[in-house]
């Protein structure tokens, strides 16, 4: 059982560092890490057959997943592979190095009525492996929601499954400690109970942690048409990593793109020679962090199309913006905040910055969004550390509210409908204006406040 809000006890998980420069070795290992990994997750010695509804064949060992589960050393160092429709239910409990791939057509689908837990439970198990199974929901009332896939304190692979959610449903929940979940390629989509509260993949810490990688065939994942957001990670400890190498997603058509909170955290890092291998589409909100919860984007991720915000940080969230590890490209953000509709706690923005909330920015464009480009409110603040280009927005840069900007190293604020940079009455901004066109902020000091730029190449992934 899900549990969305509430202080939890702040737990040590992974999370990898990705430094701007400098960080050959880590990023080395963090290969070794990676591949290691996937020859853990080698076809074990051991094998069993199940044939469900319409499966063709045969002869099966077993009529159901349930009870190939049960039979005897049947979690220990085996294969599963199932054929047909399965209707039920199934628990995995206590699994080592356990593989369940599906044929052409197989799937695995909820029974409905008084079914608990999820579709497929895996629980403190090492070594899972699930390929090629689609994993189907049935519509439920949100009190007896459950989802596709529940993980808790398992390390899990799936890969080129698909998730296929109904009302009342989450297509993966995840929780701590020690797991451990890595998407391969695949499907994640329409979760939603009908009262927009659905997530594509729930993680919960502490010590939880969500990858998002390419398959063998180089598919990436697609997590789309949840009702509330297409991740959501929540409390300290909780982690979702798409790497430099290997890593890659589409997240789109959700309320939100990427949901975090209490302390939360995602590393989001995009290599030069795959841009666009991110993309955060036409969602409400790209990705949105609050209440403690920090994101970091670096290299040429896309952040497009989304209606109110494409990034937001509220309630003391924190983000950090910034090039590729190998090359100066960052992201792009472009054509947000599209709505006329308000939505809670800010206004329409391509990246909206509120409530006692901190960005970095060291290195993106923001174009061509009809809203401004960068919008500070409400006691919070931005530096710029070049170079980032911010331009044909509605305003460039616009602080507001006993807010404040800082400018080092000549960001480029130009070519915007209004005005490139507009200040509140109650706001300040200080630093290098050589490359920003008209401004209206009769606060701005050049020298106010004056702080050594930090060094260029620092971490911006957490």
């Amino acid at each position: 059982m899900k549990c969305r809000s509430g202080p939890i006890s702040a737990f040590s998980s992974f999370n990898y560092e990705l430094l701007l420069g400098g960080g050959k070795r880590r990023l080395v290992l963090f290969v070794l890490v990676l591949v290691l990994g996937i020859l853990a997750s080698a076809v074990p010695s051991g094998a069993s057959t199940v044939g469900c509804a319409g499966a063709s064949g045969g002869p099966f060992d077993f009529t159901s997943l349930t009870a190939a589960l049960n039979a005897p050393g049947a979690l220990m160092n085996n294969t599963i592979t199932l054929s047909g429709i399965c209707t039920e239910s199934a628990v995995i409990f206590g699994a080592q190095n356990l593989n369940i791939i599906g044929t052409p057509g197989a799937a695995l689908m909820d029974p409905g009525g008084s079914a608990i837990g999820a579709v497929l439970e895996i629980d403190n198990s090492q070594g899972m492996n699930v390929r090629t199974l689609r994993i189907q929901l049935s519509a439920r009332t949100a009190a007896t929601g459950i989802p596709g896939v529940a993980v808790n304190s398992s390390t899990v692979h799936l890969f080129q499954c698909q998730i296929e959610g109904a009302a009342g449903s989450d297509g993966i929940d995840i929780s701590g400690p020690n797991a451990d979940v890595r998407i391969h390629g695949g499907i994640i989509e329409n979760n939603n109970d009908g009262q927009g509260n659905g997530e594509g993949v729930f993680v919960q810490g502490p010590g939880a942690i969500l990858f998002l990688l390419s398959d063998e065939a180089g598919n990436c994942p697609l997590i789309q048409g949840s009702g509330d957001s297409g991740i959501w990670a929540t409390a300290t400890g909780a982690h979702v990593a798409i790497p430099p190498i290997r890593g890659c997603a589409t997240i789109q058509n959700n309320f939100t793109g990427i949901q975090l909170n209490l302390g939360a955290t995602v590393g989001i890092g995009v290599s030069q020679t795959t841009p666009g291998a991110v993309q955060l589409l036409n969602n409400t909100v790209g990705v949105l962090a609050y209440t403690g919860a920090h994101f970091g984007i670096s290299g040429p991720a896309l952040i497009q199309g989304n209606t109110q915000n494409g990034l937001r940080l509220r309630t003391n969230g924190g983000g950090a913006i910034g090039p590729a590890p190998d090359g100066p490209s960052g992201p792009t953000i472009q054509q947000n905040g599209t709505s006329t509709v308000f939505v809670c706690c800010t206004l329409p923005a391509a990246i909206s910055i509120v409530g006692n909330s901190h960005l970095e920015f060291d290195g993106g464009l923001v174009t061509n969004n009809p809203a401004p480009g960068v919008f500070i409110d409400d006691d919070s603040s931005v530096r710029f550390i070049g170079p980032v280009t911010i331009t044909r927005n509605t305003i460039g840069l616009e602080v507001a509210d006993v807010s404040s900007a800082v400018l080092f190293f000549a960001p480029s604020i130009s070519g915007n409908a209004t005005m490139d940079m507009v200040c509140g009455p109650d706001s300040t901004a200080h630093g290098d204006l050589s490359a920003v066109g008209k401004i209206n902020c009769p606060q701005f000091r050049p020298q106010l406040n004056a702080v050594t730029p930090p060094p260029r190449n620092r971490k911006v992934i957490p």
